[in-house]
């Protein structure tokens, strides 16, 4: 079989990228629906096997750069790194159009207004007023003015934080930092933090993994690095030296 093409690789990019922008907002899609209709464009010349490999591909690729993947791409071994440095050119370059053109943005591989009206999507809103597309130097419009951007967002389950903050009060008495241990009843003052960072990707957490801090000692947690924050050991440290 010959080497898949750039515009091959770009379809297939395209194609997950907006697969995973569902999944990660948790609205329906269909893998077989995409790849049917890439079989009918893009990737006319090639099988469903070796666009599920493909997906599967980018998922290693994702993984790599420590993004979130589709669950149900499971990532391919030993991705060649020729191969793995062309995907990764493509996911880059999405991303940079997504910045400074979202009307454009993902929209090659699966019309846009064909997936958004799917059953289980929401159709796309109008805004009451134009909206502003953001200018590709990062300036940004006037304070007060209606802006679109569009970003991926990484899921959190209501659940798990709730739980989180029940166990926090079973163990403390009340809703308490367990880096700085201030206490207060109203549970809105008080942030549930994730040890093992979401941007990792996708996993199983259980609402004892998680920690209830304050918006002071939570924000310090972030200051480290996006992949490794403060332990709560760190955290405890700096609290006791007067927060330096």
């Amino acid at each position: 079989m010959a080497e898949w093409t750039e515009q091959e690789l770009r379809a297939s990019v395209d194609a997950y990228l907006l697969m995973l922008t569902d999944e990660l907002a948790g609205r329906a899609y269909s893998k077989t629906e995409v790849r049917k209709q890439l079989l009918a464009g893009a990737l006319r010349n090639r099988s469903s096997g070796s666009i599920e490999y493909r997906m599967q591909n980018i998922s290693s690729v994702l993984r790599g750069m420590k993004r979130p993947w589709i669950e149900g791409y499971k990532p391919a071994r030993n991705v060649g790194e020729a191969t793995a440095a062309r995907i990764r050119r493509h996911i880059v370059e999405l991303d940079q159009r997504a910045a400074t053109d979202p009307t454009n943005a993902l929209e090659g591989a699966v019309p846009l207004p064909e997936r958004q009206m799917k059953p289980g999507n929401t159709p796309p809103q109008s805004p009451s007023e134009p909206a502003l597309t953001l200018p590709p130097g990062g300036d940004r419009g006037e304070e007060g003015q209606r802006i679109f951007q569009l970003q991926a967002e990484v899921e959190r389950d209501p659940k798990l934080r709730k739980e989180a903050r029940r166990l926090n009060v079973q163990k403390y008495g009340q809703i308490t930092c367990e880096a700085c241990l201030f206490g207060h009843s109203d549970p809105a003052m008080f942030d549930v933090h994730h040890p093992t960072p979401l941007a990792i990707g996708v996993r199983t957490t259980h609402a004892e993994h998680l920690l209830v801090l304050c918006p002071t000692c939570h924000r310090r947690a972030h200051r480290k690095s996006k992949l490794d924050p403060f332990t709560l050991l760190e955290l405890r440290d700096w609290v006791a030296a007067g927060r330096p």
